[in-house]
C-alpha cells in the first residue's frame, strides 16, 4: 500500500473515532450546561445569566475534543507531519459536522453523512500530505 493511502486511510479511521465520540461529548456537555442552568434558576440567582458559564465551557470543550482527539489518534497510529490533517479536520468539525449534529438530534443518515463528510475531507488533507522523510542513519 502506497503511503498516502495509508496515511488517508488511517486518518479516515482516526477521523470517524473522534467525530463520533467528539458529537457524544458535546451533546453531554450541552445537557450538563442545560441542567446547571435549570438549577441555578431554580436557586433564584439571576436569570439572564443562568448557565452562562457552563454553556462557553462546553462550547469550547466540544469545539476543541476533535481537533485534539485526531491530533492524538494520528500520533497513536504513526502518522507524522499531520498539521494539515488536524487543522481540516477541525475546520470540519467546526463549521460543517458538529451544527448539523449537535443539539439537534440528528437521525442515523444525518449521522452517517456527515461523519462520511468529515472523514473524506480529513482523509484527503492526510492524502495531500507528504510523510516526512525518515533520515537513514550511519
Amino acid at each position: 500500500m502506497s503511503p498516502y493511502l495509508q496515511r488517508a486511510a488511517k486518518a479516515a479511521v482516526v477521523t470517524i473515532c473522534a467525530t463520533l465520540a467528539g458529537w457524544k461529548l458535546f451533546e453531554g456537555l450541552y445537557v450538563w450546561a442545560d441542567h446547571a442552568a435549570a438549577a441555578e434558576e431554580a436557586a433564584d440567582h439571576n436569570a439572564w445569566f443562568a448557565g452562562s458559564t457552563q454553556h462557553v465551557a462546553a462550547y469550547i470543550v466540544g469545539v476543541l475534543f476533535v481537533p485534539l482527539a485526531t491530533w492524538t489518534g494520528l500520533h497513536l497510529t504513526r502518522i507524522r507531519g499531520n498539521h494539515l490533517t488536524i487543522l481540516a479536520s477541525g475546520l470540519a468539525w467546526i463549521i460543517l459536522s458538529a451544527p448539523h449534529l449537535v443539539d439537534c438530534n440528528p437521525d442515523i443518515i444525518t449521522v452517517v453523512a456527515w461523519t462520511a463528510l468529515q472523514t473524506a475531507l480529513t482523509a484527503a488533507a492526510a492524502a495531500a500530505t507528504s510523510p516526512p522523510r525518515v533520515k537513514a542513519s550511519r
